[in-house]
């Protein structure tokens, strides 16, 4: 006996079509990455992510590892031996200076 709790399968959207050309095309890509033995040079699984390098420490010029740019001037806090704040504040002092003395 079927109860009030068994309920009709709920309707789900019918799938979505592919193109017929983007479904070659992607057939043929894993044909070719199966052949190859993995993805393509050019395939986003494969690019390396770039990112800048700073050469006095090797770390990431990112600003959680210390490193900073004011006016085309790169600044490593490891290297330098002051804090970016430091740095940023003697930055302002010797652009005011230049500005003033002209």
């Amino acid at each position: 006996m079927a109860g009030p709790l068994m309920a009709a399968p709920a309707a789900q959207p019918p799938p979505l079509r592919v193109p017929r050309t983007t479904a070659y095309r992607k057939r043929k890509a894993a044909q070719a990455d199966a052949a190859r033995g993995g993805p393509s040079p050019w395939s986003k699984a494969r690019r390396q992510t770039g990112h800048y390098t700073c050469s006095k420490c090797g770390q990431a010029k990112r600003i959680d590892t210390g490193h900073t740019r004011i006016a085309g001037v790169s600044y490593c806090a490891a290297a330098g031996g002051k804090a970016v704040e430091e740095w940023r504040e003697e930055m302002k002092r010797l652009k005011r200076d230049r500005e003033g003395g002209e």
